[in-house]
């Protein structure tokens, strides 16, 4: 399942995914857009994504679903950009507090 969640922001849910299933989908996603010819009026550009993915081992409500996944995103672009970065499993009862 695919959605734009707001502004430059996509999501892929991937119910039942483990954390190297949302690793090599990211990988995949990543390259495919990045060997892809963009060329607007002529000029040739060249695309690059920073995807941030969550894992977790149960049902939890979507707010703590994107807050980890954008977690992973800030860390994907914080080491350079053009990567992926999907949490470890994560259990529920551990995830960190919403900032206020």
């Amino acid at each position: 399942l695919v959605g734009r969640i707001g502004g430059e922001e996509f999501c892929v849910f991937l119910p039942g995914a483990t954390q190297f299933t949302a690793d090599a989908v990211g990988e995949r996603i990543r390259h495919a857009v990045s060997v892809t010819p963009f060329s607007p009026a002529g000029n040739l550009h060249r695309l690059s994504v920073s995807i941030g993915g969550a894992v977790f081992d149960r049902k939890l409500p979507l707010s703590d679903l994107l807050r980890i996944a954008d977690q992973q995103l800030y860390i994907a672009k914080q080491n350079g950009r053009n990567r992926v970065s999907v949490s470890p499993i994560a259990h529920y009862d551990s995830l960190p507090a919403a900032a206020a």
